[in-house]
């Protein structure tokens, strides 16, 4: 069984089709016996040949099966991990965003500190605009275009300076995070401090929520800032993944 588990996890990792030597390397199994549980595995759909002479990659039916087990269980228990992961390597707060389409805002629902002991606050599961900040700019920059239109109606003013919002500098800047991947923001919604936040794609591939980082803007400078959101992006690409999407999105990292 897990000589199995070994295959299956050498093919679902894999960038592209692989062959029976690369497979067998990997798990370091003769190609005999790769060869023999590769049979198996096709014989139940979980593994197909590939486009090229001797290669191999996921089959259909595990695709199928990977989606069943992704749509039963809620795609917040599934970034947990994730957003652990960031906080210890950037070791800054991190948090997950939800989006809640009925109120057009966000919810921050999840949290893991760093070690810093400097740190904001992090106000779980109130609802907050969507406009202001990056948890909820990462998030609005991948709406449809009439819900956008419909939030930059609304026009909130910032929470934390009560600065009208600017439509034609916002959708300026929605365009740049579309392009680049993330949002960062600063002192929007709490004075002093810096955001970046990532997008997330649920099952469908539509965005339902954000990973984002906090941090108070006196902690790093902006090359330190720069290899900070590489890292959250790296991450939400992995989460993406994690949920069935695995388009990568022009970031810059």
């Amino acid at each position: 069984m897990a000589r199995v588990i070994a295959i299956l996890r050498a093919l679902a990792e894999a960038e592209e089709e692989t062959s029976l030597t690369a497979i067998a390397q990997q798990v370091g199994l003769a190609r005999s016996t790769t060869h023999r549980l590769l049979n198996l595995l096709m014989s139940e759909g979980l593994v197909e040949r590939g486009r090229w002479h001797a290669s191999y990659r996921i089959g259909v039916e595990y695709m199928r099966l990977a989606s069943l087990v992704v749509k039963k269980r809620d795609w917040q228990q599934i970034a947990e991990p994730f957003l652990k992961g960031l906080a210890e390597t950037v070791n800054e707060t991190s948090f997950l965003s939800v989006y809640l389409p009925a109120q057009r805002k966000i919810m921050l629902t999840q949290v893991h500190h760093g070690k810093n002991p400097l740190r904001f606050q992090i106000d779980q599961n109130v609802p907050i605009p969507i406009m202001w900040g990056a948890a909820g700019r990462a998030v609005l920059a991948f709406l449809p275009d009439e819900t956008i239109a419909a939030i930059l109606q609304e026009g909130e003013p910032s929470p934390a300076t009560g600065a009208p919002m600017k439509r034609t500098v916002l959708k300026a800047e929605l365009e740049s995070i579309r392009k680049q991947g993330y949002a960062l923001t600063q002192g929007q919604l709490l004075a002093g401090a810096v955001g970046i936040g990532a997008p997330v794609f649920g099952p469908g591939g539509h965005v339902v929520g954000a990973l984002c980082i906090r941090f108070p803007e006196s902690r790093h400078n902006q090359a330190s800032v720069n290899e900070i959101a590489k890292k959250l992006v790296r991450q939400a690409h992995r989460l993406n993944a994690a949920l069935g999407n695995d388009e990568t999105r022009d970031s810059g990292a």
